[in-house]
């Protein structure tokens, strides 16, 4: 019996952790697993009461403990079906996110040096969640990356030219704007182009190679609210670029070595560029692939060595189903929120991008 007390108070720590690490409207499903663990123990603990030593005044208070977990799970249930999902914002984010950036173009960029964190679904899902919720607020994403998934997620024609061209000098940023199927967002896109840029840019001295896209850009800053850039695990010539137009940092990471290792190159290489660009500065560290177990809880004891900001919400990992539906919405050109937006991903999401405007 003793070995049950046990297990059952080692899950009230587990449960503690992840309170401690999570908004709470993400625990409803932790919270039910815990409760079913609990009364499972519970029940074990009556049984072997009972074969130990009768005693009715501890089976009553086991009972009791038992009925109040009961009502907590349909607490939680109940709860569910009131989760904040994406809806429109009745707010004024210029006195608040955008403070201090009148007629001009706000730019988030989404890094890290390590590959699939996640950069690309959420900095995708995030624009879309702003400028399909925010009013009279535009929105431009900008894809850096020369694979360009983000680019074929939201069904871009590379026919029509691409980011390398706007860097080469081949094509001014408004030849190569697309709209998306969104109405409040609009699209530069990349594709492979990109490799031929970096070696070209290197051999050419006679431009300032870190200002290009910032030079570029001028043309259309004054017709977009916020610019979110989607970077590729690299440093070079491009993201240089980006970073030199960027305001804000999103460093996201996954709870893995790999990760934390590219996440600490990253933040050497931003503090470098600084030089270039005085307004840059790391808004946070957003967690990616969040789990609810003592390796996690380590990565996170790790990050907060960083002494830099961490978004407090997590974006979970992916269950199988949310795997799914995330390949069917960039098969079909839609977001998450589009194919499957109260899945637990798609919540995370939206409330990080409240967090990212400030809203409590």
């Amino acid at each position: 019996m003793v070995d049950r007390v046990q297990e059952l108070l080692k899950e009230n720590e587990n449960l503690k952790r992840i309170i401690q690490n999570n908004h709470i409207y993400t625990l409803d499903d932790q919270i039910a697993q815990f409760i079913s663990l609990c009364m499972v123990h519970m029940k074990r603990i009556i049984t072997e009461l009972r074969l130990e030593e009768y005693d009715p005044k501890n089976i009553e208070r086991i009972k009791r403990l038992m009925n109040f977990f009961e009502n907590l799970k349909q607490e939680v249930e109940k709860n569910i079906y009131a989760i904040d999902t994406l809806h429109s914002l009745s707010l004024d984010i210029k006195q608040t996110f955008l403070k201090g950036w009148l007629n001009k173009m706000k730019t988030v960029s989404f890094i890290n040096f390590k590959g699939g964190v996640g950069k690309t679904t959420i900095s995708v899902n995030t624009a879309y969640a702003l400028s399909n919720t925010l009013e009279n607020i535009k929105v431009l994403f900008i894809d850096n990356d020369k694979q360009g998934n983000a680019s074929n997620w939201l069904g871009a024609d590379l026919s029509k030219g691409s980011i390398a061209h706007l860097m080469m000098g081949d094509a001014t940023v408004k030849e190569i704007i697309q709209h998306t199927n969104y109405q409040n967002m609009d699209l530069i896109p990349a594709d492979n182009g990109l490799i031929d840029v970096q070696s070209a840019l290197i051999k050419n001295e006679s431009v300032n190679q870190a200002t290009i896209l910032k030079n570029a850009l001028k043309a259309v800053e004054k017709d977009y609210d916020i610019c979110i850039v989607d970077n590729p695990p690299d440093i070079n010539v491009s993201v240089l670029n980006a970073l030199a137009i960027t305001d804000e940092v999103v460093i996201v990471t996954t709870p893995d070595p790999d990760s934390l290792s590219g996440a600490d190159q990253m933040l050497k290489q931003i503090n470098m560029v600084k030089a270039l660009n005085k307004r840059l500065t790391i808004r946070g560290i957003l967690v990616n692939s969040y789990t609810s177990d003592d390796s996690t809880f380590t990565a996170l004891d790790d990050l907060k060595g960083y002494e830099l900001p961490i978004f407090k919400t997590k974006i979970h990992y992916a269950t199988k189903s949310a795997k799914k539906n995330l390949i069917l919405a960039r098969r079909s050109n839609k977001t998450i929120f589009e194919q499957y937006p109260n899945c637990l991903v798609a919540r995370d999401i939206w409330q990080f991008t409240k967090e990212l405007l400030y809203i409590k």
